[in-house]
């Protein structure tokens, strides 16, 4: 989904680009290449989508063979900007961007046993979304990736009973979380405090603090898919500069100097009621009417 919430982008191919106000298809995206992508992931301003797959390369001798690449589109114009060519290796699972979108982690799943021949190992792959060029490559066996808000780590869903964690500023594996069971999708809190698992081999969702590495996990019958993690605004009271539910003298003690222009607006933001980074009487007015009949 962009970020803003208005476009939906499914990886089908074409891509379709749905109006989420509408419900409907509103663009598709053409990809060069036969199979949809397996994962899409937006850069954090919606500018630019990425599209994970593969994609069959025919060399000049005749004989061809599949790449895992990443299609860089304009999300504005549909514009194929770039063919991004990452490792051989794994089956491409899984995209994301870290928040402020300057590198893309991929998830190359690691292929089931051939039987001829040692074993195909899977890779996490970041990618520099600037230079398009590969700045870190981790053996693994990632399913999916999800990567905290607050940009400190990357946590990998894999097909063993850990969860691989990377910090995402060194770009190096730090240690593992035992999720206990063998995972599929992975999700981060928005505070970044708890890491969410679940995988189709087990019937619970394994809840883990990030900070102690605790966990706990919790029965929820049949076998879980994909999980996400929303978020809940608290309702805004025009003054209430210290988020107690209740606009009290002192905060339009505050509002006043801030008003007279003794104190900053960061002093209290809910005063700002339209983010413009001030704040004028009839701001100070709701405020009262606030702190009479209650927010």
């Amino acid at each position: 989904m962009s970020p803003d919430g208005t476009r939906v982008y499914a990886n089908t191919n074409p891509i379709a680009v749905i109006d989420a106000e509408q419900g409907q298809v509103s663009a598709t995206i053409p990809l060069p290449f036969d199979r949809p992508p397996v994962a899409i992931g937006l850069s954090p301003d919606g500018a630019r989508a990425y599209a994970l797959g593969s994609m069959f390369v025919q060399s000049a001798s005749g004989f061809g063979s599949w790449a895992n690449v990443i299609f860089v589109v304009e999300t504005r114009t549909g514009a194929v900007l770039a063919t991004i060519g990452l490792t051989a290796t794994g089956v491409p699972s899984d995209i994301t961007l870290t928040p402020d979108g300057r590198f893309a982690y991929v998830a190359l799943q690691r292929p089931p046993q051939s039987e001829h021949g040692p074993p195909t190992p899977g890779h996490v792959v970041i990618v520099d979304t600037a230079t398009h060029q590969e700045v870190a490559s981790f053996v693994d066996a990632p399913e999916e990736i999800a990567i905290a808000p607050n940009g400190a780590f990357a946590y990998v869903a894999t097909d063993r009973t850990t969860i691989t964690v990377i910090d995402a500023v060194h770009q190096v594996v730090t240690g593992t979380l035992s999720a206990g069971f063998a995972q599929s999708h992975v999700a981060v809190t928005p505070d970044s405090a708890y890491v969410y698992a679940t995988g189709s081999s087990s019937s619970e969702v394994a809840i883990i603090h990030a900070a102690d590495q605790t966990a706990d996990a919790v029965y929820i019958g049949g076998f879980p898919g994909a999980i996400a993690i929303g978020s809940v605004e608290e309702p805004l009271c025009p003054g209430d500069c210290d988020h107690r539910g209740v606009v009290a003298v002192d905060d339009l003690v505050r509002g006043v100097n801030i008003v007279l222009g003794n104190l900053g607006v960061d002093t209290c933001p809910s005063l700002d009621r339209n983010s413009d980074g001030t704040v004028l009487i009839d701001d100070l007015v709701t405020a009262i009417d606030a702190a009479l009949d209650g927010c």
